[in-house]
């Protein structure tokens, strides 16, 4: 038995995308009533679930009614920023809007550095000139060094999907 048999949802994506497709397409106004995809053999019940669904993830908004002992209506849907960025090809202005720069300050940057250098099997001799040469190193030579590292750290990842993976429970 798969997970689908065991759970019937009225979540459907394909009827999301076309959702916020039709609220695209109108979009800064709210998307009509009438124009809600219901010729598919969509109950009007699944087509609500799913807008709320959207509304819950901030692609959409849409004014809720709640009346007791009833379902929960809801006025008509209007496709959010967030939407319009899910539905763009690059990711939309968000992509470019929540890019993560991350910063190290020279001196963690010399002491990740430097313990690299005492893990090596280089003579104590050695560890010792090339950590001086470190410390003497000024800001701007280090910083320009700082991508090169980076690049050969991403080489020397043998398996880029592994690795990534063992990311995921971080996040």
């Amino acid at each position: 038995m798969t997970k689908t048999e065991r759970h019937s949802s009225p979540l459907d994506r394909k009827l999301q995308i076309e959702l916020l497709e039709k609220m695209a397409a109108v979009y800064p106004a709210y998307l009509n009533v009438g124009k809600i995809p219901q010729n598919n053999g969509q109950h009007v019940r699944a087509v609500i679930a799913n807008i709320y669904y959207l509304m819950e993830h901030g692609l959409c908004i849409a004014q809720e009614f709640d009346e007791i002992g009833s379902d929960v209506h809801l006025g008509p849907p209007k496709i959010t920023a967030k939407g319009l960025d899910f539905l763009a090809d690059d990711g939309g202005l968000d992509a470019i809007l929540s890019v993560v720069t991350v910063r190290f300050d020279a001196d963690t940057l010399k002491s990740l550095l430097a313990n690299k250098i005492d893990e090596t099997d280089a003579s104590e001799e050695e560890k010792t000139f090339f950590k001086k040469q470190l410390e003497a190193l000024p800001d701007a030579a280090l910083k320009a060094g700082t991508s090169e590292l980076v690049k050969l750290g991403l080489v020397s990842v043998p398996n880029i999907f592994h690795w990534l993976q063992t990311l995921a429970p971080h996040v």
